[in-house]
């Protein structure tokens, strides 16, 4: 075995290795070693798609014209100046084979293997938006998951909403529902999440509660585990996130205060009058690390003004269909029940923070701007420095 045989076979991809062990996203890699078409092909048939097969090219030129549409909607133009926008070459709009893409990218450091990087980055991010399962369900986990809040939800003659029925019901500043994300607006998320994958997108559906103040924003959450809007087993740990208020110390003083209304010091009134005080006091205000989630996850976009409390939950979804397989027992109209968790977002805060989170550097204008941005580097590096190349 000649020497050069010898050095092939013991070389490494150091940064493929560096996916493997969870250091970088794949999307993050400064290069792909497809310097062939033959590699190229390779590496496409691996991944999912065949170039041999027709239909499977047919949705790679989709793929494709789905990352050029949207690099061209949202990235091209500079968030920091409006006069500096960049132009995509032509050989990368109207290359139809997709091989090439991945042999520019490995090329080095010029202009088409710049552009090159960034269209595989979009179209991988696409792939994973796209297959997600769930998507072809979404109507109806839609339903399942609002139809089972809105059953606590009522509103008066004036058309303010509260939350519950009767003489417990709790008075709502606003109930917020986000019923489906934007395609754009997923796809923005996942190129900002290191993971990079569909099915990590936890706010698909979201609910955000506004109570009038702290301690009612406190008391939506005990209404929603009290009454089982929100079974607490299912929220998934790692993604809550309390900045309004410090529990620690509001759960102490109240424990005061339950003792002076039990020895009949003080009445029910009084015991609400002091507990909203406490509330409001800046013993408690959350401590600056409770701004880092549980598993050290956390928004790198969120305003450090903005605060509220915050967790994803899931529910468990059945949705009736066609057996896919014969050794499923279906019913007399031959449908299968299928049964999967999906998640939603829960956000409780007070007026004065939603107030607050309309305006100035916690508003959603900036959030998104920030988010543009960080989005824009991931998938133009060169902007910053970094190369594509093959080393």
């Amino acid at each position: 075995m000649s020497l050069e045989n010898n050095i092939r076979n013991f070389s490494v991809d150091w940064l493929a290795a560096d996916v493997f062990m969870g250091k970088v996203s794949a999307v993050d890699l400064p290069r792909i070693c497809t310097d062939t078409l033959e590699k190229a092909q390779t590496f496409l048939k691996s991944y999912g798609y065949d170039i041999e097969n027709v239909d499977q090219v047919m949705d790679l030129h989709k793929l494709r014209d789905e990352a050029i549409n949207f690099i061209e909607k949202n990235l091209l133009v500079n968030p920091d100046d409006s006069a500096d926008v960049m132009i995509i070459p032509p050989e990368i709009v109207n290359e139809l084979d997709i091989r090439k893409l991945f042999i520019w990218a490995a090329s080095g450091q010029d202009e088409l293997a710049h552009w090159s990087c960034s269209v595989l980055r979009v179209m991988h991010t696409i792939t994973h938006l796209n297959n997600d399962l769930s998507v072809n369900f979404f109507p109806q986990i839609q339903k399942q998951i609002i139809d089972k809040l809105m059953s606590h939800i009522s509103h008066d003659a004036a058309g303010d909403v509260f939350l519950g029925h009767g003489e417990k019901q709790l008075a709502l500043y606003l109930l917020d529902i986000k019923s489906r994300k934007s395609y754009h607006s997923m796809l923005l998320k996942l190129l900002h999440k290191p993971e990079n994958v569909g099915a990590d997108i936890f706010d698909r559906i979201g609910f955000r509660f506004v109570a009038y103040t702290r301690l009612e924003a406190l008391m939506v959450l005990k209404y929603l585990e009290e009454h089982y809007v929100i079974p607490y087993p299912n929220v998934k740990m790692g993604r809550s996130r309390n900045t309004l208020i410090n529990l620690d110390v509001f759960h102490a003083k109240f424990q005061e205060v339950m003792a002076r209304y039990n020895r009949g010091e003080i009445t029910r009134e009084d015991m609400r009058d002091i507990s909203e005080e406490i509330a409001q006091s800046k013993e408690c205000e959350p401590p600056e690390e409770s701004k880092v989630n549980i598993g050290g996850e956390v928004n790198p976009f969120s305003s450090t003004e903005f605060h509220s409390i915050q967790f994803t939950c899931r529910q468990l979804i059945r949705i009736k269909g066609p057996a896919l397989t014969p050794s499923l027992a279906a019913d007399e109209n031959g449908l299968v029940e299928y049964r999967f968790f999906f998640p939603f977002e829960v956000q409780i805060l007070d007026r004065q923070n939603y107030v607050e989170s309309r305006r100035g550097r916690a508003s959603h204008t900036e959030y998104k701007r920030n988010q543009l941005k960080s989005v824009r580097s991931r998938v133009f590096p060169w902007l910053t420095g970094s190369s594509c190349r093959i080393t």
